[in-house]
């Protein structure tokens, strides 16, 4: 599919990325670690093949964001609870916002889904260019 070339491009597009920052199949340290209550449930993605499986699975163009990730501007999270999804966080100064939160496809999430991403990071949604780059 066309989804699927896409993503082959940009995959060997943080390939070719990687290979300038150090060679290795992980990303930076995530900002914020995993996290597991009955409430929430999210995980970084740390590696070039987690994100490319992460934009599979969620059929989203996350992965165009993986040198973002690599450059220490963004940081990606798979998130489970309270409904499955896919979370970018962008890096201002010192804290960590949520840019985007997209369910399979880049639905929507539920407006409880974003209050409770909100309150486990503390800071607000930023909405960076949501309509320009959704993944």
């Amino acid at each position: 599919s066309a989804r699927t070339l896409m993503n082959a491009a940009q995959f060997q597009m943080m390939l070719s990325s990687l290979q300038r920052h150090g060679g290795a199949n992980v990303f930076p340290s995530p900002p914020m670690p995993s996290f597991q209550s009955k409430r929430l449930s999210v995980e970084p993605v740390t590696s070039i093949s987690a994100i490319y499986r992460e934009g599979n699975q969620m059929q989203n163009c996350v992965i165009s964001y993986g040198t973002n990730v690599l450059g220490g501007t963004h940081y990606i999270y798979r998130m489970h609870q309270p409904e499955r999804a896919t979370v970018l966080l962008v890096r201002n100064q010192d804290s960590w916002f949520p840019s985007q939160v997209k369910t399979f496809k880049n639905g929507d999430p539920k407006p409880e889904t974003l209050e409770t991403i909100e309150k486990w990071l503390g800071t607000k949604l930023d909405k960076e260019a949501q309509n320009d780059f959704p993944f």
